[in-house]
Protein backbone atom coordinates (compact mmCIF):
# COMPACT_ATOMS: atom_id res chain seq x y z
CA UNK A 1 0.00 0.00 0.00
CA UNK A 2 2.81 2.40 0.93
CA UNK A 3 4.60 1.74 -2.38
CA UNK A 4 1.43 2.49 -4.38
CA UNK A 5 0.91 5.76 -2.50
CA UNK A 6 4.52 6.85 -3.21
CA UNK A 7 4.07 6.02 -6.90
CA UNK A 8 0.78 7.92 -7.02
CA UNK A 9 2.30 10.96 -5.32
CA UNK A 10 5.26 11.10 -7.73
CA UNK A 11 2.99 10.39 -10.68
CA UNK A 12 0.72 13.34 -9.81
CA UNK A 13 3.72 15.64 -9.27
CA UNK A 14 5.17 14.60 -12.64
CA UNK A 15 1.82 15.14 -14.34
CA UNK A 16 1.55 18.61 -12.77
CA UNK A 17 5.04 19.49 -13.98
CA UNK A 18 4.16 18.27 -17.46
CA UNK A 19 1.07 20.52 -17.49
CA UNK A 20 3.15 23.54 -16.46
CA UNK A 21 5.71 22.89 -19.21
CA UNK A 22 2.95 22.39 -21.79
CA UNK A 23 1.22 25.65 -20.71
CA UNK A 24 4.50 27.63 -20.91
CA UNK A 25 5.27 26.26 -24.38
CA UNK A 26 1.72 26.84 -25.60
CA UNK A 27 1.78 30.43 -24.31
CA UNK A 28 5.00 31.21 -26.19
CA UNK A 29 3.70 29.65 -29.41
CA UNK A 30 0.33 31.42 -29.10
CA UNK A 31 1.99 34.80 -28.39
CA UNK A 32 4.21 34.45 -31.44
CA UNK A 33 1.24 33.31 -33.57
CA UNK A 34 -1.05 36.11 -32.39
CA UNK A 35 1.70 38.69 -32.97
CA UNK A 36 2.18 37.45 -36.54
CA UNK A 37 -1.57 37.19 -37.12
CA UNK A 38 -2.20 40.77 -35.94
CA UNK A 39 0.60 42.06 -38.18
CA UNK A 40 1.97 44.06 -35.25
CA UNK A 41 5.73 44.10 -34.87
CA UNK A 42 7.19 42.71 -31.66
CA UNK A 43 9.49 44.93 -29.64
CA UNK A 44 11.70 43.95 -26.73
CA UNK A 45 10.74 46.03 -23.67
CA UNK A 46 13.16 44.17 -21.38
CA UNK A 47 16.81 44.97 -20.80
CA UNK A 48 18.11 48.46 -21.52
CA UNK A 49 15.39 50.75 -22.90
CA UNK A 50 16.02 51.57 -26.54
CA UNK A 51 13.72 54.58 -26.42
CA UNK A 52 15.78 57.63 -25.40
CA UNK A 53 13.26 59.28 -23.07
CA UNK A 54 12.60 55.94 -21.31
CA UNK A 55 16.35 55.47 -20.82
CA UNK A 56 16.57 58.99 -19.33
CA UNK A 57 13.68 58.22 -16.96
CA UNK A 58 15.44 55.10 -15.71
CA UNK A 59 18.76 56.93 -15.44
CA UNK A 60 17.16 59.40 -13.04
CA UNK A 61 14.75 57.23 -11.08
CA UNK A 62 15.65 53.56 -11.51
CA UNK A 63 14.18 50.61 -13.37
CA UNK A 64 10.60 51.00 -14.56
CA UNK A 65 7.90 48.60 -15.64
CA UNK A 66 7.74 48.77 -19.45
CA UNK A 67 5.10 47.72 -21.93
CA UNK A 68 3.97 48.40 -25.49
CA UNK A 69 0.32 48.91 -26.38
CA UNK A 70 -1.41 49.81 -29.62
CA UNK A 71 -3.53 52.94 -29.82
CA UNK A 72 -5.59 54.42 -32.61
CA UNK A 73 -4.50 53.26 -36.03
CA UNK A 74 -2.36 50.50 -34.50
CA UNK A 75 0.31 53.04 -33.47
CA UNK A 76 2.62 51.40 -30.91
CA UNK A 77 2.84 53.32 -27.63
CA UNK A 78 5.69 52.77 -25.17
CA UNK A 79 4.69 52.88 -21.48
CA UNK A 80 7.10 53.23 -18.55
CA UNK A 81 5.89 53.33 -14.96
CA UNK A 82 7.69 53.49 -11.63
CA UNK A 83 7.27 54.50 -7.98
CA UNK A 84 8.96 57.59 -6.58
CA UNK A 85 9.66 58.12 -2.88
CA UNK A 86 7.13 55.45 -1.90
CA UNK A 87 4.33 57.94 -2.59
CA UNK A 88 4.16 58.85 -6.28
CA UNK A 89 3.49 56.93 -9.47
CA UNK A 90 5.27 58.34 -12.52
CA UNK A 91 4.03 57.17 -15.92
CA UNK A 92 5.33 58.04 -19.36
CA UNK A 93 3.64 57.33 -22.69
CA UNK A 94 5.27 57.95 -26.07
CA UNK A 95 4.36 56.81 -29.60
CA UNK A 96 7.15 54.78 -31.18
CA UNK A 97 8.05 53.45 -34.60
CA UNK A 98 9.31 49.89 -34.42
CA UNK A 99 11.94 48.85 -36.96
CA UNK A 100 12.78 45.45 -35.47
CA UNK A 101 12.40 43.63 -32.13
CA UNK A 102 15.48 45.51 -30.86
CA UNK A 103 15.30 48.80 -32.77
CA UNK A 104 12.71 51.53 -32.32
CA UNK A 105 12.55 55.32 -32.27
CA UNK A 106 10.29 57.96 -30.76
CA UNK A 107 7.54 58.90 -33.21
CA UNK A 108 5.80 61.66 -31.25
CA UNK A 109 5.88 63.67 -28.07
CA UNK A 110 5.94 61.94 -24.68
CA UNK A 111 3.28 62.57 -22.05
CA UNK A 112 4.17 62.23 -18.38
CA UNK A 113 1.66 61.69 -15.57
CA UNK A 114 2.65 62.04 -11.92
CA UNK A 115 0.10 60.86 -9.35
CA UNK A 116 0.42 61.36 -5.62
CA UNK A 117 -1.03 58.44 -3.69
CA UNK A 118 -2.09 59.39 -0.19
CA UNK A 119 -3.52 56.07 1.02
CA UNK A 120 -3.80 52.48 -0.18
CA UNK A 121 -6.45 50.16 1.20
CA UNK A 122 -5.87 46.54 0.34
CA UNK A 123 -8.31 43.69 0.01
CA UNK A 124 -8.08 40.21 -1.47
CA UNK A 125 -8.16 41.18 -5.15
CA UNK A 126 -6.99 44.75 -5.67
CA UNK A 127 -5.82 47.84 -3.89
CA UNK A 128 -7.97 50.92 -3.67
CA UNK A 129 -6.02 54.15 -3.64
CA UNK A 130 -6.82 57.66 -2.62
CA UNK A 131 -5.11 60.21 -4.80
CA UNK A 132 -3.67 63.56 -3.84
CA UNK A 133 -2.11 65.64 -6.57
CA UNK A 134 -2.13 64.80 -10.27
CA UNK A 135 0.23 66.46 -12.74
CA UNK A 136 0.58 66.12 -16.50
CA UNK A 137 3.57 67.45 -18.41
CA UNK A 138 5.34 67.03 -21.73
CA UNK A 139 8.71 67.09 -23.47
CA UNK A 140 9.58 70.71 -22.58
CA UNK A 141 9.10 70.10 -18.83
CA UNK A 142 10.84 66.73 -19.08
CA UNK A 143 13.92 68.36 -20.60
CA UNK A 144 14.04 70.83 -17.67
CA UNK A 145 13.53 68.01 -15.16
CA UNK A 146 16.24 65.88 -16.79
CA UNK A 147 18.76 68.75 -16.80
CA UNK A 148 17.95 69.32 -13.09
CA UNK A 149 18.70 65.62 -12.39
CA UNK A 150 15.13 64.79 -11.33
CA UNK A 151 14.38 67.86 -9.21
CA UNK A 152 10.65 68.35 -9.79
CA UNK A 153 10.69 71.83 -8.24
CA UNK A 154 12.13 73.22 -11.52
CA UNK A 155 8.75 72.53 -13.12
CA UNK A 156 6.75 73.75 -10.12
CA UNK A 157 6.05 70.42 -8.39
CA UNK A 158 7.11 69.97 -4.77
CA UNK A 159 7.33 66.31 -3.78
CA UNK A 160 6.90 64.97 -0.26
CA UNK A 161 9.98 62.78 -0.30
CA UNK A 162 10.03 61.61 3.32
CA UNK A 163 6.41 60.48 3.66
CA UNK A 164 6.04 57.05 2.00
CA UNK A 165 2.58 55.47 1.89
CA UNK A 166 2.09 51.93 3.17
CA UNK A 167 1.37 49.36 0.40
CA UNK A 168 1.97 51.83 -2.46
CA UNK A 169 4.48 49.49 -4.15
CA UNK A 170 1.93 46.64 -4.15
CA UNK A 171 -0.77 48.94 -5.52
CA UNK A 172 1.43 50.18 -8.39
CA UNK A 173 2.51 46.62 -9.24
CA UNK A 174 -1.15 45.54 -9.36
CA UNK A 175 -2.02 48.52 -11.56
CA UNK A 176 0.80 47.65 -13.97
CA UNK A 177 -0.45 44.09 -14.55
Amino acid sequence: MRIRFQFLRFGLAGFGLLLIIFYAYWSMVWFDYSSKKSGRPKFDTQGTPRIAVAAQMEELFGISHRTISYGKGDTPVWHSELVLHGRYGLRMFVPVKIHSPTNGVVAGNPVFLLDEITEVQTNFTTGVSHMGGHWKFGQKEWDQLYRAKGDFSVIGIVLRTNEPVKNVEAYIKERMR
